[in-house]
């Protein structure tokens, strides 16, 4: 049997904490929206790492996975977190276009049935995309040659996002 390494779990395969994670994906999905606000004219904004790259979900899910319980609750705490965070991200942007006055006239409850199924979908196919790469980092936990280079995959991809991002920016 493979040793895994000591990192401590927070999320059981329990509904509790699967309602933790709906929470963090929504609190995750406001942070996102709110920091959006804000003006991404740099590298260093926030708003331009939370909402236009995917370091920060990227991020946050491999931390979801990395202290999950087992495989199948890490598959499913990836896929709820995307999907909430992706959901409320989705309106919040529509009722901030009608807010800012880019959608129109219409009254805010013709927003909510126009888009509803819009908001659903969204973030469905990120979702499961998610849950599948969290089922394959799970075995980052475990004390082998693959598990190192699991582990060491959501930072390279940061790193490699922030050297394109740098080079966007600066030339």
């Amino acid at each position: 049997m493979m040793e895994e390494r000591n990192i401590p779990v927070f999320f059981r395969n329990k509904a509790t904490s699967y309602l933790i994670v709906v929470a963090l994906g929504i609190f995750a999905g406001l942070l996102v929206a709110f920091f959006s606000l804000f003006p991404s004219d740099t590298l260093w904004a926030f708003a331009f790492f939370s909402s236009t790259t995917f370091g920060f979900w990227a991020f946050t899910t491999s931390l979801i996975v990395l202290f999950s319980e087992k495989r199948l609750c890490a598959t499913i705490n990836a896929a709820l977190y995307v999907y909430f965070l992706f959901f409320v991200t989705g309106i919040t942007k529509s009722f901030r276009g009608y807010f800012e006055g880019w959608i129109g006239l219409d009254p805010a409850a013709k927003i909510v049935s126009d888009n509803i199924i819009n908001w659903l979908f969204y973030g469905l196919d990120s979702a499961i995309f998610c849950g599948i790469l969290a089922f394959l980092l799970w075995h980052a936990r475990k004390k082998t040659w693959y598990g190192k280079v699991l582990l060491s995959l959501p930072l390279s991809f940061i790193i490699i996002e922030a050297i394109i991002l740098y080079i966007i920016v600066f030339t």
